[in-house]
């Protein structure tokens, strides 16, 4: 009987407590409880406290809203100095407009976060102080008017959103207004950059005249031709920009970082040795390349000017001066044929379903070739039906716009004008490292330049061009390349060009040239020079005798920082010496075709008689979108290689609904709205459904779960009793 009633009073059926931690907790008071969870969660904090500076920051959005790129990383890991940055913004926004203050703020505290304690942000607010108002309008930072709805009613408030960066305590940008948060690291990071430089890369041109279009009459004064100037102009603000002529004997500065170099045409040997030696020097060049030139004419459209690249008499022509750096120029025009079995609903084709020629007003021209980012391997069973060759060509294949390199991976598609083909030797010079990044379509054909380009004729249909054209052997041309490395020069073993008004009696004193750089400044009066040689003479005399701080003082007297520096007696355009090696390792980047960032083509301004109904189209073509984000790529590659190049990979994501995917231009529009309608009900009836379906199969889950384990529960005390 004692066991028996101890047994029944230790079981869980008499109702007490058992021993052991759960019996302990069971008897802990409330107060208790409460306090060692206060404690716990004290020591979270006091933990959270301490590794502050040791969190690690998700950004977790699709754009990547709150990270920085690496070109910024870069640039902030170069902070030498202290780097402060004063806010000017307002503090009272309306809704939609604080939002995006907060990410503003956020990508600002990354900036702190990733510069090494040497950036500091300061949030000032002129709304709120009438000085600090005064001193962001002095910095040239205004507020900006905008809509604000406020009781149902809509008012007009001022925002402030400028920016002031000083770096070192000396030098200082402005930015003087942050549109949006996406753009902010895309105008910061390029600011900052420029501060730590402390000077502007220089970049020299070299880009010929265009070839004059023809009078439509002859008392009418011709149009200026087209030039390169816009190009230039839209990058002044981030770059020294140095025009240059080596026509007439003039030399490359020895601190020229990029050499853009524009459809180069009648070059002089001395012109190619100064390309050469810069390129020695380890100095970058950045060539856009032309075969042909087709003037814009009312009454022979598009025919073939005269072009001459290499002046009469080189010794060196310029094409193969090109190979010996590893870039092959075919001196070729290229035509892109793809057939409309190929490309499908693309609107770069040049042939209609019956095999004949589009209308040229609907239908760009076969030398207007469209670059696209496709992977054209993947095409190789349209080309062909034999299965030897498809695998062949899957393999040779490649993408048209290389989708790795940064400067073309946001690029969907390229146009370019009449372009050349340029490609890599099939032997790199030792030492050189050579990739192909922009290629046409495995239908591209390139042929010697036509006299004639126009489509324009009264048997379009039948032109006997485009079906050579179209019978003429294609494959996928190179447009672009980029070689690499310590060059050999073009003009090793080779005895110095003659220098343009060299003396060749060596009498000069000028450098070897005849006319002297200030030749065209107005000459004194040689009894005035007289008189300022006796001056200068009785200065420097009496400069003998001056004693300060008892140092005697030179001829010229003592020089302070500051003053300007006595000029010496030697030549300033001296030839240096002549480098048959290379010092230092330099970047050639050929594009093939240098209409794309013409004047006209970026701005779409072509002559008059363009405008007609019948033209419309063609004028559309030959507008070059893409021309000026594409050479600010290029141009920042060369000169910042990476730097600067993935700010301008940030792109909004689209999250707006897709009710009716593709719309056809023929479908009704009542239909068009009736499939709108019925997809937003699918859509609104899903939202409100599934969740609540989701939860009642999580709770008959559940159910199931509890149900089971009650029958396990009395299947073991059935079987223990």
């Amino acid at each position: 009987m004692t066991t028996e009633t101890n047994t029944q009073a230790s079981s869980p059926a008499s109702g007490a407590l058992p021993s052991g931690p759960m019996g302990e907790m069971h008897g802990t008071s409330f107060f208790g409880l409460a306090f060692r969870v206060l404690l716990v969660a004290g020591i979270c904090l006091n933990l959270l406290y301490l590794t502050r500076s040791l969190g690690v920051r998700v950004d977790l959005t699709q754009e990547k809203l709150y990270s920085l790129s690496p070109s910024t990383k870069r640039i902030l890991a170069r902070l030498e100095k202290p780097l402060v940055i004063e806010s000017y913004f307002s503090k009272d926004l309306p809704g939609q407009l604080a939002q995006e203050r907060g990410k503003i703020e956020d990508l600002l505290d990354e900036y702190v976060q990733m510069s090494k304690n040497l950036l500091k942000v300061v949030y000032l607010d002129p709304t709120s102080d009438r000085s600090i108002e005064d001193r962001a309008r002095r910095l040239g930072v205004q507020p900006q008017p905008v809509q604000v709805s406020k009781s149902g009613m809509f008012t007009m408030q001022e925002v402030w959103q400028g920016l002031r960066i000083r770096y070192g305590g000396d030098r200082q940008k402005v930015i003087p207004l942050v549109p949006q948060s996406l753009s902010l690291e895309e105008l910061l990071t390029p600011v900052i950059y420029e501060l730590v430089l402390e000077r502007k890369p220089k970049v020299g041109f070299i880009a010929r005249p265009n070839t004059q279009p023809r009078q439509q009459f002859q008392q009418q004064a011709p149009p200026p031709a087209p030039g390169w100037e816009m190009v230039q102009g839209m990058i002044r603000g981030r770059y020294d920009v140095v025009p240059i002529d080596l026509s007439k004997g003039q030399q490359l500065p020895e601190d020229l970082e990029v050499l853009v170099l524009i459809e180069p045409k009648n070059m002089s040997d001395w012109e190619k040795y100064c390309i050469d030696q810069h390129i020695m020097r380890g100095g970058n060049v950045l060539l856009f390349a032309d075969a042909a030139d087709y003037g814009f004419n009312p009454y022979q459209p598009f025919q073939r000017q005269p072009f001459q690249v290499d002046l009469q008499g080189s010794k060196l022509a310029w094409k193969q001066q090109l190979q010996g750096y590893g870039v092959d120029w075919g001196q070729h025009v290229v035509a892109e044929m793809l057939t409309p079995e190929l490309q499908g609903e693309a609107d770069s084709f040049l042939f209609g379903p019956d095999g004949r020629p589009n209308n040229i007003e609907r239908k760009p021209m076969p030398y207007w070739v469209k670059v696209l980012k496709k992977d054209w391997s993947t095409w190789a069973s349209r080309l062909t039906k034999d299965p030897t060759a498809m695998a062949k060509l899957a393999k040779e294949l490649t993408w048209g716009v290389d989708p790795s390199n940064p400067v073309f991976g946001q690029s969907q598609m390229l146009s370019f004008y009449w372009p050349t083909d340029v490609s890599l030797t099939k032997e790199l010079p030792k030492g050189i490292t050579g990739e192909t990044f922009l290629r046409t379509s495995p239908k591209g054909v390139a042929q010697l330049p036509p006299q004639s380009s126009s489509p324009q004729s009264a048997n379009v249909a039948n032109s006997l061009q485009l079906r050579q054209l179209a019978n003429s052997e294609s494959s996928q041309v190179s447009l672009g390349v980029q070689v690499k490395g310590l060059f050999p020069s073009a003009f090793a073993g080779m005895k110095r060009p003659d220098r343009p008004g060299q003396d060749k009696t060596g009498q000069d004193k000028n450098g070897g040239l005849l006319v002297p750089q200030d030749a065209d400044k107005p000459v004194a009066d040689p009894s005035e020079a007289s008189k300022a040689d006796a001056s200068k003479t009785e200065t420097a005399e009496q400069g003998k005798e001056t004693v300060k701080d008892g140092v005697q003082g030179d001829a010229e007297g003592p020089v302070f920082e500051g003053a300007p520096q006595p000029k010496e007696d030697k030549p300033e355009d001296k030839l240096p010496p002549k480098l048959d090696k290379a010092e230092k390792q330099a970047r050639i980047l050929v594009i093939g075709d240098a209409n794309f960032i013409r004047d006209d083509h970026l701005s779409g301004r072509f002559p008059q008689w363009m405008s007609q109904p019948l033209m419309r189209g063609m004028v559309e073509s030959l507008f070059s979108r893409q021309g000026r984000p594409l050479f600010d790529n290029l141009l920042d590659w060369m000169a910042l290689d990476l730097d600067l190049i993935e700010l301008r990979a940030r792109r909004n994501v689209d999250r707006s609904l897709d009710f009716v995917g593709e719309v056809s231009p023929d479908e009704d529009q009542d239909l068009l709205k009736a499939r709108v309608a019925t997809k937003k009900w699918w859509i609104q009836w899903s939202n409100i459904l599934l969740p609540v379906l989701a939860l009642l199969g999580f709770g008959l889950l559940l159910l199931m779960k509890r149900m089971a384990e009650k029958r396990a529960f009395l299947s073991s005390a059935k079987a223990t009793g």
